[in-house]
C-alpha cells in the first residue's frame, strides 16, 4: 500500500515534531519510560524493573524482568481461561496470612510487610499471582494427577530413614553461662575459663577417666533422658544423633554453655506402609504437582510472545 506524498508530508511532520518534543523533555531533565519488552504486546517500562520494594536481596535487572514476563504471562493465561481471584478470596487469603503470622489487625500485618522493605502494593500484586497461579495449576494440573499403590510402595521400600524414628538417651556434662557480667572483658574471660574447663574435663574422659564420675564445681553432670529427632537445638541434634551407643561427644557450646555429651541408649520404631500411606500419597502429589506444573507453564512460555527491546 502506497502513502500519498501528502501522507508523506504528515508523517516527517509528526517524526520531527516527536524528535523535538523529546529534545526538549531531555534538556529538561526529565527521562521518558522507555519500553524494555513486550508480552504479548503488553509492554514492560524501565520503571517496571525499579527494585524499590523488594525485600531480602535485591535481584538483578534480568532476574527481575524474568519475574515480571512470568508474571504478565501467568495474568495473560488466568485472563484467557477466565480465571480471576476475586476481592473475596484476597481477603480470605490476607486473613488466613494475618492469623497464622499472630498479627491481631490488618495495619499490623502492612506495618510488618513495610519494615520488611517491601511495599504493601508490591507485596499485594505478588499474592495475587501466587494465588492465580495456584488457581490455574488446580484447574489445568490437579484433574490429571495421582499416584498408584506401586509408587507408594517403591517410595517406602526407597526411603526406609525417612519412616525409621530413632531416639536417644543421653547425659550431659554442663558447663552453665550464668546470668548477664558487668562488662565485654569480665565476660570473655569467663567464657574463655569456662571453654579450658570444658576441654579439660574432654582430655579426661578420653584418656579413661568414667563419663559418671565427673565432678566439678562448675560443671555439672545430669541425665537427660530419652529425644527424638528434632526436639533438641540444631546445633545438639546434629552431633548426638552421629554418636554411637556409649560415645561421648567433643565440646559443643550453645546459649546456655559447653556441653559434653554421651549416648547411653539408642532406641527405634519404623512406621508401617500401611500407617505412612496417606503421607507418601500427598508428598508424591506434591512432587508430580510440581513437575507438572513447570511443563505447563513452559507449554505457555512457548505460546508467549515475548519481545526484548
Amino acid at each position: 500500500m502506497f502513502i500519498s506524498l501528502l501522507g508523506r508530508v504528515a508523517l516527517i511532520s509528526s517524526v520531527v515534531a516527536l524528535s523535538l518534543m523529546e529534545t526538549a523533555v531531555a534538556l529538561s531533565g526529565t527521562l521518558i519510560d522507555r519500553i524494555v519488552a513486550t508480552v504479548n504486546q503488553e509492554v514492560i517500562t524501565e520503571s517496571d524493573l525499579s527494585t524499590e520494594g523488594y525485600s531480602g536481596e535485591i535481584p538483578t535487572r534480568e532476574q527481575l524482568l524474568k519475574k515480571i514476563i512470568d508474571d504478565k504471562m501467568v495474568l495473560q493465561a488466568a485472563d484467557r481461561e477466565g480465571v480471576r481471584i476475586s476481592p473475596a478470596e484476597t481477603e480470605n487469603a490476607l486473613q488466613d496470612l494475618q492469623l497464622r503470622n499472630r498479627f491481631s489487625t490488618r495495619e499490623e500485618l502492612r506495618q510488618a510487610v513495610v519494615a520488611s522493605s517491601l511495599s504493601w502494593e508490591r507485596y499485594l500484586f505478588d499474592l495475587k499471582v501466587q494465588m492465580t497461579m495456584m488457581k490455574l495449576v488446580q484447574r489445568e494440573v490437579d484433574p490429571d494427577l495421582f499416584v498408584t499403590e506401586t509408587e507408594i510402595k517403591s517410595f517406602y521400600e526407597s526411603n526406609p530413614k525417612k519412616f525409621q524414628h530413632e531416639q536417644v538417651r543421653i547425659k550431659q556434662i554442663l558447663f552453665p553461662i550464668l546470668g548477664e557480667v558487668a562488662s565485654d572483658i569480665i565476660e570473655a574471660t569467663l567464657m574463655y575459663d569456662l571453654r579450658r574447663k570444658a576441654d579439660q574435663a574432654k582430655v579426661e574422659i578420653a584418656q579413661g577417666m568414667p563419663f559418671e564420675q565427673f565432678s566439678s564445681d562448675n560443671g555439672t553432670l545430669s541425665e537427660l533422658g530419652f529425644f527424638k529427632q528434632g526436639d533438641l537445638s540444631p546445633e545438639i541434634n546434629r552431633v548426638v544423633f552421629n554418636l554411637g551407643i556409649g560415645e561421648v561427644s567433643e565440646v559443643v557450646q550453645t546459649a546456655s554453655g559447653f556441653h559434653i555429651f554421651k549416648v547411653v541408649d539408642k532406641t527405634g520404631t519404623t512406621v508401617s506402609l500401611e500407617s505412612a500411606n496417606a503421607e507418601i500419597s500427598d508428598f508424591l502429589i506434591k512432587e508430580k504437582r510440581g513437575a507438572q506444573a513447570d511443563k505447563w507453564l513452559e507449554h505457555i512460555r512457548n505460546q508467549t510472545v515475548v519481545e526484548i527491546k
